[in-house]
């Protein structure tokens, strides 16, 4: 059970909230977009195609008009991914065959608008070799280095003629048990601080997490302390998701650890996971004394405009602030022009009252602005938590 300790109802700041299947068509050109930005540039061609696609699903100049607008609204490629997938199965493959046209318009696939169709391929349930078919017929060079290797597989059988083995690969494994969990209200008339100031308080709240795979580290992003179990031995961090999914192969060991603002080094497991959010829970034990935890703003506590300041340690660089405003407020995420990069992800974004109103998530491709999900997205989060059943066996997956 999930308590405040001025005993406040989670139900009551986290109702639940039904969403809506998404509109075919909106997704269609919002997955268009992003196929056609995947390069960083937009050729004439392609912007013909897309012209083309959202003439054909659209009856007037009005409606073409909305579609456009709302197409680029929140347009961050996580997103339009998980937007892709609540599709219809046909849906979703006829969508993947319009960016296809769209990419191969110019009559040449890029290096990074093939690893985007090699993820959208996967989002759109279009199988490896129909996808390896359409490339092998569109790119020369692709042929040319799939024939080798091809050839290089077929002299390699030959010589050491060993049955091929399938690897299994397995994803972190929630804890079984989940302990009570508290989580500090939000103190009324906070002050305004200074960036410095700002900094200092809230620089033991967050946390650089690590990925090990064998013990040896592979990936990061950047986590906050939200919360501490009842019996003050456990800490928990609040982190994105993709920072610790990550696949290993079978006898290989997967685990997290928590690295606090003075290096001290602590073992993290994995708590919980959401389900809808970009966003996982991981217990950190035998945190200092030191550690703060801090507290959440909600949604209708921001506004455009409002200073935020984002946390975390890109490209390695622990303890990076950098500070931007509110440049939006979309549907599902906020949007600002603070810095962040590869490593950011997981990290708070707090207002000038050092409280979390967010975490970071993604970036726009141009990389001018970024997004993060709402505090309200973890209150939502713990609600599920508290209310999940026993893993099926189904989920069981191995990890430490």
């Amino acid at each position: 059970m999930v308590n405040s300790e001025n005993s406040d109802s989670l139900e009551n700041t986290a109702p639940e909230v039904e969403r809506e299947k998404p509109r075919f068509e909106l997704v269609l050109v919002r997955a268009c977009v992003v196929s056609m930005w995947a390069d960083g540039t937009m050729a004439a061609s392609e912007r013909d195609s897309l012209s083309q696609i959202i003439a054909s699903v659209v009856r007037t100049q009005r409606e073409r008009d909305d579609l456009r607008q709302l197409a680029m609204q929140d347009l961050n490629r996580h997103q339009v991914l998980q937007e892709v997938e609540q599709l219809e199965p046909t849906e979703r493959l006829h969508l993947f065959d319009r960016c296809f046209d769209i990419l191969k318009s110019d009559h040449k696939i890029k290096r990074l608008e093939l690893r985007f169709l090699q993820v959208l391929r996967k989002s759109c349930g279009v199988g490896y070799w129909a996808f390896q078919k359409s490339i092998f017929r569109l790119i020369p060079l692709y042929r040319r280095v799939l024939l080798t290797l091809l050839a290089v597989a077929l002299v390699a059988t030959a010589l050491m003629w060993r049955p091929y083995q399938s690897v299994p690969i397995f994803l972190p494994q929630e804890a079984d048990f989940h302990p009570q969990l508290l989580i500090p209200p939000a103190p009324q008339d906070l002050p305004i601080l200074e960036s410095e100031e700002l900094f200092q308080t809230i620089r033991r709240s967050v946390v650089t997490v690590h990925v090990l795979v064998d013990g040896q580290r592979v990936a990061h992003g950047s986590g906050a302390v939200i919360g501490i179990d009842a019996g003050r031995s456990s800490y928990f961090v609040v982190t994105n998701r993709h920072v610790i999914y990550h696949l290993v192969e079978e006898g290989q060991t997967l685990s997290f650890e928590a690295e606090f603002e003075n290096g001290a080094r602590f073992e993290a497991i994995l708590d919980y996971y959401s389900r809808p959010h970009d966003l996982a829970l991981l217990s950190v034990v035998g945190t200092p004394l030191w550690a703060q935890v801090v507290a959440l703003a909600k949604r209708e506590e921001l506004s455009v405009g409002q200073p935020v300041y984002a946390l975390g340690s890109p490209v390695g660089l622990r303890h990076t602030f950098t500070s931007g405003v509110i440049s939006a407020l979309r549907s599902n995420s906020i949007q600002t022009d603070a810095t962040v990069h590869s490593g950011s992800s997981g990290g708070p974004l707090i207002d000038e009252r050092g409280l979390v109103c967010g975490v970071v998530t993604s970036t726009h491709i141009t990389k001018d602005f970024s997004f993060a999900l709402y505090a309200d997205a973890i209150l939502e989060m713990l609600e599920a938590r508290q209310n999940a059943p026993p893993q099926e066996e189904s989920e069981a997956v191995h990890s430490k």
